[in-house]
């Protein structure tokens, strides 16, 4: 079971960052952050963003798709907290899974590259009504209002992005 303490230092140190942004720093910071996925994956080739270390690592096609399917649903837990609606188990399932297929990739860009978009709309859509007292628990962070989400988006995105640079210095990595 996850103590008190362990869950203050996490937040400290994945959350903290937001403390302090403006409206217009917050949402830039999701922003920048999902912009920098889609110029990433952008940088891979066919072959790269397909190849997979082993059976069990995701390629960086499947670390993208993963990014655009989590971020539709944390997206609509913010939405959600913002407009003062409680969180169902129903409001976490995201659609299937990218499989890997090459054939998938355009699809898998095109999500990623609308991302940013994505993530102002629904930053414009929850300040307007910015319900802060509704959360919602994170099994990591713990309870969360949606300001919060909007920023894990970030946090996110980035472990996602530093996953995929891996990829590259990964011994086997396609040139």
């Amino acid at each position: 079971m996850t103590t008190v303490a362990e869950y203050a230092e996490r937040r400290a140190r994945l959350l903290g960052p937001m403390q302090g942004l403006s409206d217009s720093e917050l949402k830039q910071a999701v922003r920048e952050a999902c912009g920098g996925l889609a110029i990433t994956l952008d940088s891979f080739s066919d072959q790269q963003v397909t190849w997979k270390p082993d059976a069990e690592e995701w390629s960086a096609a499947q670390v993208g798709d993963h990014i655009a399917l989590g971020t539709a649903v944390l997206g609509k837990i913010a939405g959600l907290l913002a407009r003062g609606q409680p969180v169902t188990d129903e409001d976490w399932d995201p659609p299937p899974q990218f499989k890997g297929d090459p054939a998938d990739l355009p699809g898998v860009k095109k999500r990623i590259a609308g991302l940013p978009e994505f993530t102002d709309g629904l930053f414009d859509e929850s300040v307007k009504i910015n319900r802060l007292d509704v959360k919602a628990n994170n099994s990591f962070l713990g309870d969360m209002n949606w300001r919060e989400w909007f920023y894990f988006l970030r946090v996110h995105a980035n472990a996602h992005l530093e996953q995929m640079e891996k990829l590259r210095s990964t011994p086997g990595f396609p040139s």
